[in-house]
């Protein structure tokens, strides 16, 4: 859903997709370095606490965001084949991350 409300952004503000993937991409590996560095320090512990924040953090976000019209135009499987590769990347970084927290 955030994919297609950023693709939506991007068409009619005329700015890039790419700019927004890039931020976002650079936003969740920061925090995701962070929360590690966090949890290596506090214990496990505080992720609890870390957790529920960020929800809260999440679903606050959530209500500010404004609904956008798309246009009229059918998908296809073909336009959604194009774009599954974006997903791959935040999947990557969990799994990554909490690999190497485990070895330390």
């Amino acid at each position: 859903m955030s994919d297609s409300l950023t693709l939506l952004t991007a068409k009619q503000t005329g700015k890039s997709y790419a700019s927004y993937r890039v931020w976002g991409s650079l936003g969740f590996a920061s925090a995701s370095m962070l929360f590690g560095l966090l949890l290596k320090e506090s214990g496990i512990p505080a992720a609890k606490g870390v957790c529920i924040a960020i929800v809260v953090m999440t679903l606050l976000f959530a209500f500010l965001l404004e609904d956008r019209k798309a246009s009229a135009r059918r998908s296809s499987l073909r336009m959604l084949s194009l774009y599954s590769p974006l997903s791959v990347s935040y999947g990557f970084c969990f799994w990554y991350s909490a690999y190497r927290l485990r070895i330390g």
